[in-house]
Protein backbone atom coordinates (compact mmCIF):
# COMPACT_ATOMS: atom_id res chain seq x y z
CA UNK A 1 0.00 0.00 0.00
CA UNK A 2 1.27 3.67 -0.53
CA UNK A 3 1.97 5.81 1.88
CA UNK A 4 0.50 8.37 0.06
CA UNK A 5 -3.04 6.64 0.37
CA UNK A 6 -2.66 4.98 3.76
CA UNK A 7 -4.47 6.26 6.83
CA UNK A 8 -2.42 7.30 9.97
CA UNK A 9 -3.84 6.74 13.26
CA UNK A 10 -4.45 10.66 14.81
CA UNK A 11 -3.91 11.96 11.24
CA UNK A 12 -7.20 13.59 9.81
CA UNK A 13 -6.97 12.86 6.09
CA UNK A 14 -7.90 16.16 3.70
CA UNK A 15 -9.10 16.99 0.66
CA UNK A 16 -5.62 18.71 -0.31
CA UNK A 17 -2.31 18.01 -2.52
CA UNK A 18 1.34 19.21 -1.98
CA UNK A 19 2.38 19.43 -5.45
CA UNK A 20 6.38 20.08 -5.14
CA UNK A 21 7.47 20.92 -8.90
CA UNK A 22 11.49 19.92 -8.78
CA UNK A 23 14.07 21.07 -10.73
CA UNK A 24 16.84 19.07 -12.18
CA UNK A 25 19.46 17.92 -8.97
CA UNK A 26 18.03 20.27 -5.51
CA UNK A 27 19.76 19.02 -2.74
CA UNK A 28 16.71 20.54 -0.52
CA UNK A 29 13.86 18.35 -2.26
CA UNK A 30 14.47 15.34 0.42
CA UNK A 31 14.17 17.81 2.76
CA UNK A 32 10.76 19.21 1.90
CA UNK A 33 9.31 16.03 0.91
CA UNK A 34 10.15 15.20 4.53
CA UNK A 35 8.43 17.99 6.02
CA UNK A 36 5.26 17.71 3.80
CA UNK A 37 5.18 13.84 5.26
CA UNK A 38 5.88 15.22 8.86
CA UNK A 39 2.62 17.05 8.71
CA UNK A 40 -0.73 16.96 11.34
CA UNK A 41 -3.19 16.15 8.46
CA UNK A 42 -2.66 13.50 5.83
CA UNK A 43 -2.61 14.81 2.44
CA UNK A 44 -1.44 13.70 -1.27
CA UNK A 45 1.74 14.87 -2.59
CA UNK A 46 2.56 14.77 -5.78
CA UNK A 47 6.36 15.92 -7.22
CA UNK A 48 6.04 17.39 -10.96
CA UNK A 49 9.53 17.96 -13.35
CA UNK A 50 10.31 19.32 -16.54
CA UNK A 51 13.66 18.51 -16.17
CA UNK A 52 13.47 14.41 -15.02
CA UNK A 53 16.30 12.81 -13.74
CA UNK A 54 17.39 9.82 -11.56
CA UNK A 55 18.23 12.71 -8.02
CA UNK A 56 14.51 13.07 -8.29
CA UNK A 57 13.07 9.55 -9.33
CA UNK A 58 15.03 8.46 -6.30
CA UNK A 59 14.02 10.77 -3.95
CA UNK A 60 10.55 10.72 -4.72
CA UNK A 61 10.80 6.56 -4.41
CA UNK A 62 11.82 6.89 -1.11
CA UNK A 63 8.69 8.65 -0.05
CA UNK A 64 6.53 6.67 -2.09
CA UNK A 65 5.78 9.90 -4.01
CA UNK A 66 4.37 10.16 -8.02
CA UNK A 67 6.13 12.07 -10.46
CA UNK A 68 4.35 13.58 -13.48
CA UNK A 69 6.67 14.79 -16.50
CA UNK A 70 5.37 18.43 -18.19
CA UNK A 71 6.66 17.73 -21.81
CA UNK A 72 6.72 21.15 -22.30
CA UNK A 73 9.61 23.12 -20.61
CA UNK A 74 8.59 26.96 -21.39
CA UNK A 75 9.46 28.69 -17.93
CA UNK A 76 8.38 28.47 -14.67
CA UNK A 77 5.07 29.68 -14.91
CA UNK A 78 4.07 26.54 -16.93
CA UNK A 79 5.87 24.44 -14.68
CA UNK A 80 3.81 25.78 -12.19
CA UNK A 81 0.36 25.83 -14.16
CA UNK A 82 1.21 21.90 -15.17
CA UNK A 83 1.69 20.87 -11.12
CA UNK A 84 -2.13 22.68 -10.27
CA UNK A 85 -3.63 20.30 -13.44
CA UNK A 86 -2.23 17.41 -11.42
CA UNK A 87 -3.71 17.65 -8.42
CA UNK A 88 -8.14 16.97 -8.28
CA UNK A 89 -8.32 17.78 -4.62
CA UNK A 90 -10.41 21.13 -3.95
CA UNK A 91 -6.86 22.57 -2.06
CA UNK A 92 -3.64 22.86 -3.44
CA UNK A 93 -0.08 24.10 -2.15
CA UNK A 94 2.75 24.28 -4.46
CA UNK A 95 5.39 23.54 -2.36
CA UNK A 96 9.03 24.79 -3.67
CA UNK A 97 11.75 22.47 -3.52
CA UNK A 98 13.83 24.55 -1.47
CA UNK A 99 10.68 25.11 1.45
CA UNK A 100 10.42 23.43 4.59
CA UNK A 101 7.06 23.23 5.89
CA UNK A 102 6.25 23.16 9.80
CA UNK A 103 4.65 20.13 10.85
CA UNK A 104 1.23 22.91 11.71
CA UNK A 105 0.86 24.18 8.00
CA UNK A 106 -1.53 21.90 6.74
CA UNK A 107 -3.86 21.90 9.22
CA UNK A 108 -4.05 25.77 10.39
CA UNK A 109 -4.36 26.73 6.58
CA UNK A 110 -7.66 24.41 6.07
CA UNK A 111 -9.21 26.14 8.77
CA UNK A 112 -8.38 29.27 7.70
CA UNK A 113 -10.68 28.14 4.55
CA UNK A 114 -13.09 26.32 7.02
CA UNK A 115 -13.47 29.61 8.90
CA UNK A 116 -13.34 31.84 5.96
CA UNK A 117 -15.58 30.08 3.22
CA UNK A 118 -15.09 33.09 1.00
CA UNK A 119 -12.02 33.31 0.30
CA UNK A 120 -10.12 31.62 -2.60
CA UNK A 121 -6.37 32.21 -2.13
CA UNK A 122 -3.77 32.29 1.16
CA UNK A 123 -0.19 33.71 1.51
CA UNK A 124 1.44 32.57 4.50
CA UNK A 125 4.51 33.42 6.31
CA UNK A 126 8.09 32.14 5.81
CA UNK A 127 11.49 32.48 7.41
CA UNK A 128 14.43 32.54 5.45
CA UNK A 129 17.60 29.66 6.39
CA UNK A 130 20.81 29.65 5.07
CA UNK A 131 22.22 26.38 3.91
CA UNK A 132 23.70 25.71 7.07
CA UNK A 133 19.99 26.30 8.40
CA UNK A 134 20.22 29.29 10.29
CA UNK A 135 17.41 32.36 10.27
CA UNK A 136 18.39 34.78 8.16
CA UNK A 137 17.00 37.81 6.18
CA UNK A 138 17.37 39.76 3.18
CA UNK A 139 16.17 43.17 0.91
CA UNK A 140 13.57 40.98 -0.37
CA UNK A 141 11.93 39.26 2.74
CA UNK A 142 12.37 42.98 4.49
CA UNK A 143 10.14 44.18 1.38
CA UNK A 144 7.29 41.24 1.78
CA UNK A 145 7.65 41.88 5.70
CA UNK A 146 7.05 45.39 5.20
CA UNK A 147 4.09 45.57 2.46
CA UNK A 148 2.74 42.34 4.31
CA UNK A 149 2.55 44.57 7.71
CA UNK A 150 1.30 48.08 5.75
CA UNK A 151 -1.71 45.96 4.22
CA UNK A 152 -2.77 43.57 6.47
CA UNK A 153 -1.42 44.46 9.64
CA UNK A 154 -2.88 42.14 12.51
CA UNK A 155 -5.76 41.35 9.89
CA UNK A 156 -6.05 37.55 9.02
CA UNK A 157 -8.22 39.04 5.90
CA UNK A 158 -7.90 41.39 3.33
CA UNK A 159 -10.58 42.67 1.05
CA UNK A 160 -11.94 45.72 -1.07
CA UNK A 161 -8.59 48.33 -2.37
CA UNK A 162 -6.28 46.96 0.51
CA UNK A 163 -6.47 43.78 -1.10
CA UNK A 164 -6.12 44.47 -4.57
CA UNK A 165 -3.48 46.63 -3.80
CA UNK A 166 -1.19 43.90 -2.16
CA UNK A 167 -1.72 41.78 -5.15
CA UNK A 168 -0.76 44.04 -7.13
Amino acid sequence: MSINSRRSAGRAESDHTFVVPAYKESPFLKSCLASLRAQTMLSRIVVTTSTPCAHIERIAMEFDVPVTINPERRGIGSDWNFGLAQASSRFVTLAHQDDLYVPEFLARSLDLFARHPQISLTFTNYQEISDDGTPRSSKISFVKDTLLAVFAGRREIIQGGRGRMLLS
